[in-house]
């Protein structure tokens, strides 16, 4: 047997092993819900969710908290159809799982989208066996405060994009201001492109983070005339300025957006204490994507704290958790269809979950 109640459109029920919560989303519903309840709770092994593969593999591998959806749930969803009839897919019968996990210096939260065969095969030509071209390193200073890195493959990126009709109506109006087709473009990319926040500077106007870019590149002259097509205020010392103190240069072989100090470093060599030296190295090269960003409010510069203070005033949820639990945190890709947020807590030998409501229960009593 099993226990249920109904509060306004909602029904909760509950049996030994599982429970269950359905709602009627108009109001005409909500006299059927003990039936439809009973109907549920009632189904047999080979009429539930355990008779899916995909639900097995996803319980399997349960974690603390563990959540599995399946795209039925959003087949009415407005937005969710426009989205796949732009990327021109078809989501039937995939599903998403998330897996959250407290351990005592972390919180992990992993996400794995399981396509359905016909959406594996297509995300399946997106898989590259491309190193991240670590040169690229070298070209940022050791300290950030922030970093993302994508390796991709350029070429499979455009074959996919280019039946697209979208894509299609972009690449005539980019080969007629240009001069260069989108898969020259395309093509001219080597595969890897980093970007960090090494630092902020006091303006006028308030905090400015420096924001570096670079990419690689297997055809200069093809980078040569997209850059003489963009709008610079000037050119200063051989570099183009395209605000304030926001340069590009470029070799044969990347092109660097960046300070003055950063273009200058770049035309040198790089930085001799560069990203290489730091621990983000063996991240950046492990996965496909990754991003991390610092969150521990003490490593900050005094005007960027004072900014933060201002804009969380009224924030004392964000806040305490900013300056009490987290120290980090770091988006992993590690294929085309999972990917996994890790938010480091700082030190203080308890685990995380635990800290979380430590935290949490000090918000609370501040409030009262």
């Amino acid at each position: 047997g099993y226990s249920f109640c109904v509060i306004d459109n909602a029904a909760f029920a509950w049996d030994n092993v599982k429970f269950l919560l359905t709602s009627s989303e108009f109001y005409s519903g909500q006299k059927n819900l003990p039936e439809l309840v009973d109907k549920l709770m009632k189904l047999t092994a080979k009429e539930s969710v355990l008779a899916n593969a995909s639900f097995n593999e996803f319980y399997e591998k349960k974690r603390d908290v563990s959540l599995w959806l399946s795209s039925s749930m959003f087949e009415g969803d407005r937005d969710i159809r426009s989205l796949a009839r732009i990327l021109d897919i078809d989501l039937t019968d995939s599903y998403v799982a998330f897996f959250v996990n407290f351990d005592k210096d972390k919180v992990s939260l992993l996400a794995r989208f399981m396509p359905n065969e016909k959406l594996a095969k297509e995300l399946d030509k997106f898989n590259s066996n491309r190193k991240f071209n670590s040169k690229l390193l070298t070209v940022f200073p050791k300290e950030t405060y922030a970093v993302l890195s994508v390796t991709f493959d350029p070429e499979a990126i455009y074959e996919r994009a280019k039946t697209n009709h979208y894509f299609k109506d972009a690449e005539q109006d980019i080969k007629s201001d240009l001069g260069v087709s989108l898969k020259e473009i395309f093509a001219g990319f080597g595969g890897s492109l980093l970007v960090s926040i090494s630092g902020f500077e006091q303006e006028y106007y308030g905090i400015k983070p420096n924001i570096n870019v670079a990419f690689d590149i297997t055809n200069e002259e093809i980078f040569k005339k997209i850059i003489t097509e963009l709008p610079f205020t000037d050119i200063v010392d051989g570099f183009y300025r395209l605000d304030g103190n926001i340069f590009l240069t470029h070799n044969k072989e990347t092109v660097l957006i960046s300070s003055m100090e950063g273009v200058k470093a770049f035309t040198e060599g790089g930085f001799k204490e560069n990203l290489s030296d730091n621990a983000v190295k063996s991240k950046i090269a492990d996965y496909p994507a990754y991003f991390f960003i610092n969150l521990n409010y003490s490593d900050y510069p005094q005007n960027v704290k004072d900014v933060i203070d201002d804009e969380l005033r009224y924030e004392t949820t964000v806040r305490k958790l900013l300056h009490g639990l987290a120290k980090n945190l770091e988006v992993n890709c590690i294929n085309n269809t999972s990917a996994e947020v890790v938010i480091q807590i700082k030190e203080n030998h308890e685990n995380s979950l635990q800290a979380l409501i430590r935290v949490i229960d000090e918000i609370i009593t501040e409030e009262l």
